[in-house]
């Protein structure tokens, strides 16, 4: 009988420290990855929106160039980068996370988000027209008004084409976004069960032990061991992944730097959970000693 609730105890402990490690990547993935300011802070500290502006300034330079327009990567930079402001593509996220992210959570039942480019479009076409007709580039130097015409109508259709009025965004026709609403829902009710399940695990060692000091110890032991899983987790992850999925299973443009800045914020919820349940253990491992020293002393004295 002995050895079978010995058993149980040690298979108990095992399945509440899992439990607690899961409940740790849990509360990470939705203090972070659901919320709206960690992503637009780590969008800011690896400077992503720069990054977009600069990739899609040379998509519409290549497809211009592609038609015969060569030699204006300086120009079309320029200007480009003068109305596609970093301010204006982190206003550009705030408004998507801001409906996106409240779907995805179920708190909107739908989702048609729609973003408008024409103003911006509007004044990149106005300053090229500017451009072109101040500073006119060598083929266009001592031609006629026409000329010019062809040139900027070549130039906006280009334009047109790499930046479309709208980005439209309806969630019954975008399969990912139902499928990530469908997770993000699992991982909310998850939590909830792990909670009830730990409490049902410590329940049962509580019967399984009934005295304090051994319920203690038990629980002080888990705990320490889940807390040692959360800290290993989150140094391997933000110190040890990085170096190895940068440039092989991710894009040249997406570095080790970039992803040590990505993936460190994302697991310091779990390193600080891990910190805090070592406390506990600790705690816990303190009170039981103090528990075995008191019944020492009274045993002594009866």
């Amino acid at each position: 009988m002995g050895t079978i609730k010995s058993i149980l105890i040690v298979l108990l402990s095992c399945l509440l420290a899992i439990t607690l490690v899961l409940m740790v990547i849990d509360y990470t993935i939705n203090s972070t990855l659901l919320d709206q300011q960690f992503i637009e802070d780590r969008l800011r500290d690896i400077d992503a929106y720069s990054l977009a502006r600069e990739e899609l300034a040379t998509s519409i330079l290549d497809a211009v160039e592609e038609i015969g327009v060569q030699d204006e990567h300086e120009r079309f930079s320029e200007i480009i980068n003068a109305t596609l402001t970093d301010e204006w593509m982190e206003e550009q996220v705030e408004i998507t996370l801001a409906e996106v992210l409240p779907y995805l959570k179920s708190e909107t039942e739908t989702l048609e988000l729609v973003i408008s480019c024409t103003e911006v479009k509007a004044q990149i076409k106005d300053d090229l027209s500017t451009s072109v007709h101040e500073n006119p580039p060598l083929e266009l130097e001592g031609k006629a008004e026409p000329y010019y015409e062809l040139y900027l109508m070549t130039s906006y259709e280009t334009i047109d084409a790499q930046l479309p009025d709208e980005v439209e965004f309806i969630a019954d026709e975008t399969e990912a976004l139902e499928l990530m609403r469908q997770f993000v829902t699992w991982l909310e009710n998850s939590l909830t069960a792990l909670m009830i399940v730990g409490i049902i695990i410590i329940g049962l060692i509580t019967l399984l032990l009934r005295e304090p000091q051994d319920i203690l110890r038990t629980l002080g032991i888990v705990v320490l061991c889940a807390s040692g899983l959360c800290i290993t987790l989150a140094l391997v992850v933000s110190r040890a992944i990085p170096g190895a999925i940068a440039g092989e299973l991710l894009p040249d443009i997406v570095t080790e730097d970039i992803m040590s800045r990505l993936l460190t914020p994302f697991m310091s919820p779990t390193l600080t959970a891990g910190i805090g349940l070592a406390i506990i253990g600790i705690l816990m491992l303190i009170g039981a000693y103090i528990m075995w020293r008191r019944n020492r002393v009274e045993l002594y004295r009866s």
